[in-house]
């Protein structure tokens, strides 16, 4: 599964988590988007793609790293 979240980076991302804000990502799957919130319920391995801007209706990812569930971060 891939989840795009918009941040700068995985920097900036794992400093969010890291201060308990809710991180919200989306799953893009044949047209449709499915929101999920960066949690302990988010798949351990999961790719989590950094995008600070949409290119023709698509996240244009600049980073990328897989959850680690256990951390609750992006490595």
């Amino acid at each position: 599964m891939t989840v795009y979240v918009q941040v700068k980076s995985k920097k900036e991302l794992n400093k969010r988590l890291a201060d308990g804000q809710t991180v919200v990502g989306t799953q893009h799957f044949m047209g449709s988007e499915v929101a999920w919130p960066l949690s302990e319920i988010m798949p351990d391995g999961t790719v989590i793609k950094c995008f600070t801007k949409v290119v023709d209706g698509s996240p244009w990812a600049k980073s990328y790293g897989r959850w680690d569930a256990k951390n609750r971060r992006v490595l």
